[in-house]
């Protein structure tokens, strides 16, 4: 919304000057550090000066010239604003400093009988010079405002007497009641009178007023004009979505001489709180099958379009799932009559199909398998991967190998992200079953025995918690059976035989333990009472015969107790002569004692003592 502000001078015959708003870009000067640039598009004009909640039509540019009006920028000096338009009674390159010149002035050699400058002046009063901007605006709100500064080369000289004055003049309903007839809004802060060189100077209301003529700091060095006022703001109270008529006004009155401009803040022509409508949203982007809300504000009566994955087609808050991207619009009232809309836009990003296979399902421990990764995605590329293997591991590779080394029935999950961000997760339940083996154990007796009785029995003690099976026997022998959990077994021979049984349980695992029997010969001696060591190859040697024995020991006595032979060999007899003799003295022939100690295969001492006749 515009706002009018007025700067009215009680002048006697000197200029008075409104300010109206229109930009048309042409001439361009730079002097000093205030830049300008004359002329100015009715468009320009609308993108400079208006800002939100006002809706501008019907502008109209009452100005003699292109360089009475323009953009300006004044970012560094000490003006306040940095940038806008500027309107005056002369030409815009004239407000460039310094101020080199005690009057400035130039004549641009037109005049007007504006109604609501005459309405302030009086309609004696002659206007020169004018440059005026006029339009009509609907506010979205109660209140709009207009920033400006005001700077003329009227001051000192022509306070108490010819002075200009400017204005911002509106038309309209008074929201307070009545109406609005070209009333001024360029008001001293807190009060109802108008800013003009009368009522902000070196001595009235001076801490709106800058000197500039007699100015030893320079700081206002930019500028031509005597004297500027501080950043002022009008404040225009208004009836919301009511159309006003506005005039932005800068005149000469009484004569064309030292001239006058406005310099009036970009876009600060607006409302003071925009009620304009505007919807938002905390996820602009999604993933398919996930919603979202959009809230709108600033009006009522809310209606949505399209009606694609919407809870509701009315409301200021609503609820959207759709499955591709939409963009929604919001119609509403603003400020009780405003019609108005909104816009935004919902993307919706595919979101992916996770799948896997595993090559091996089920097994003894350890089982290892090869998971491959089978996940699809409409659009963009899968970027991210968690697999969580039932048991606390977890991987991130897309296609791997795992061995499970522990029983169990695990759950598998693979949740795959892309890189928009969107997530699914794939879970099968009980995938993999890993099985724990039977513990294979048995017992057998005896551990040891003989030819007289070869018969082992084995006692299965083999565990398993899901049920054995099968059991097989491997004897040792060359013989096994199967399918028989306890039995016994004859064996033919003698000797160490390890039996082995191999339990499978009903998941295919198995488990093998072996344990080992003997079966020793029966045992037997057999010695003679008399030999005859005479060298004719026939019963020359006395020595035991036997079997069944581990060890043998055989001693010789004579009739006096006096050792002569001794053997740790049952194959290694006695000759007849005294051992370890050197001579190989020869016994006589007599009757001599024996003693044979013989441990048996179970490692039973037997002790024997006989009599043996020595014959030559």
């Amino acid at each position: 919304m515009v706002k009018l502000f007025t700067f009215l001078f009680n002048s006697r015959q000197k200029t008075r000057f409104l300010i109206f708003i229109s930009v048309i870009a042409l001439c361009s000067i730079s002097e000093g550090q205030l830049k300008v640039t004359g002329g100015a598009s009715s468009a320009t004009i609308q993108n400079y000066l208006f800002g939100p909640g006002v809706k501008i039509s019907n502008i109209s540019i009452k100005c003699s010239g292109l360089n009475q009006f323009g953009t300006f920028n004044a970012q560094a000096t000490q003006l306040g604003i940095d940038s806008g338009l500027l309107i005056t009674t002369g030409t815009i390159q004239e407000a460039v400093g310094p101020d080199n010149q005690c009057c400035s002035s130039i004549t641009v050699g037109t005049t007007s009988h504006d109604a609501c400058i005459a309405a302030e002046v009086g309609l004696a009063e002659r206007q020169f010079d004018p440059c005026i901007i006029e339009f009509d605006i609907i506010p979205t709100c109660d209140t709009f405002n207009v920033s400006y500064v005001f700077g003329s080369e009227e001051y000192n000289t022509g306070i108490g007497g010819y002075n200009d004055v400017f204005g911002f003049f509106v038309t309209g309903p008074n929201p307070a009641g009545g109406a609005y007839s070209c009333q001024d809004f360029a008001l001293i802060p807190g009060s109802t009178n108008i800013v003009s060189i009368n009522n902000v100077n070196y001595n009235t209301n001076t801490a709106y007023y800058r000197d500039n003529h007699k100015n030893s700091s320079n700081l206002y060095n930019d500028f031509q004009y005597n004297g500027l006022t501080v950043p002022l703001v009008a404040t225009i109270p208004v009836v919301p979505c009511t159309s006003y008529h506005m005039k932005v006004a800068v005149v000469d009155i009484g004569n064309p001489g030292y001239d006058s401009g406005v310099f009036l803040k970009f876009k600060s022509l607006a409302c003071a709180q925009d009620q304009i409508l505007s919807v938002t949203t905390k996820d602009s982007i999604l993933c398919t099958g996930q919603n979202t809300t959009l809230i709108a504000s600033g009006g009522s009566n809310y209606t949505w379009s399209p009606s694609i994955g919407i809870s509701s087609s009315t409301g200021n808050i609503i609820t959207v799932n759709p499955n591709s991207s939409v963009i929604y619009t919001v119609n509403a009232t603003e400020a009780g009559t405003c019609k108005s809309s909104d816009s935004i836009s919902v993307r919706v990003n595919p979101t992916p199909v996770a799948n896997f296979s595993a090559d091996s399902l089920s097994g003894c421990y350890p089982v290892c398998v090869n998971f491959t990764d089978l996940s699809t995605v409409a659009s963009g590329n899968i970027s991210n991967w968690l697999w969580n293997f039932g048991n606390g591991d977890t991987s991130t590779n897309s296609t791997l190998n795992y061995c499970y080394k522990t029983p169990g029935a695990f759950t598998v999950s693979l949740k795959i992200t892309t890189k928009e961000g969107c997530s699914n997760t794939k879970s099968i339940l009980s995938l993999i079953n890993v099985y724990e083996p039977p513990h294979s154990i048995f017992s057998i007796y005896p551990i040891a025995t003989d030819q007289f009785n070869p018969t082992i029995t084995f006692t299965n003690q083999s565990t398993d918690v899901y049920g054995i099976q099968t059991w097989e026997w491997e004897f040792g022998d060359g013989t096994d059976t199967g399918a028989v959990i306890s039995l016994s077994h004859t064996y033919a021979d003698t000797g160490t035989f390890c039996t082995t049984l191999i339990v499978t349980n009903i998941h295919g695992c198995h488990d093998t333990t072996h344990r080992c029997a003997e079966i020793n010969p029966l045992f037997a001696l057999y010695i003679p009472n008399a030999f005859t060591p005479n060298h004719n190859g026939m019963n020359d040697l006395f020595m035991a015969k036997g079997e069944g024995m581990r060890s043998f020991d055989m001693w010789i006595f004579d009739r006096w107790g006096q050792q002569i032979f001794h053997s740790s060999d049952i194959n290694t007899g006695w000759d007849g002569t005294l051992q370890n003799s050197h001579s190989s003295v020869k016994c006589e022939e007599d009757t001599y004692i024996w003693l044979i100690d013989a441990n048996d295969s179970f490692n039973t001492t037997r002790s024997y003592m006989g009599k043996v006749t020595l014959l030559r």
